[in-house]
């Protein structure tokens, strides 16, 4: 394929404007375009990707968008905590009121320490406490 595009780039004169501006953008993304080729970690195509932003695309066209810059990188951020947690089979309702317990102790400043509510760093006892039931499947 790229050397059936490359020949037909030798004659640019023989194509119309659309085809030779699809010609010359295949052949700037070709190496993106083919990665996955030489690299089993990439897949061929994006759909978890895809499946994993659908809720969040939903709720956005839901409420009608954020309305201020402020609230739509909260709301990035509150669904980026989402998703972890419902990625390593947490309930995120749980892990949050859980944090805001903590808060709560201490009124003032966040907690400094949020390592506890870290999937990555979360004891066993406390992933279990917040797990999901057997029958969620997780997103992706």
């Amino acid at each position: 394929m790229q050397a059936s595009f490359e020949q037909e780039l030798k004659t640019p004169n023989a194509l119309s404007k659309q085809q030779l501006t699809v010609l010359n953008s295949l052949k700037r993304h070709w190496q993106g375009l083919t990665l996955f080729l030489s690299d089993p970690r990439i897949p061929l195509h994006n759909n978890r990707a895809e499946r994993l932003l659908r809720n969040t695309v939903i709720i956005r066209k839901g409420s009608y968008g954020s309305g201020a810059e402020w609230s739509g990188k909260l709301a990035a951020k509150l669904f980026s905590i989402f998703q972890t947690c419902l990625i390593n089979g947490l309930d995120p309702q749980a892990v949050l009121a859980d944090y805001f317990e903590e808060c709560s102790k201490n009124p003032g400043p966040p907690l400094a320490d949020v390592s506890q509510f870290l999937p990555w760093t979360m004891s066993e006892d406390r992933k279990t406490a917040f797990a999901l039931p057997k029958s969620y499947t997780p997103p992706g």
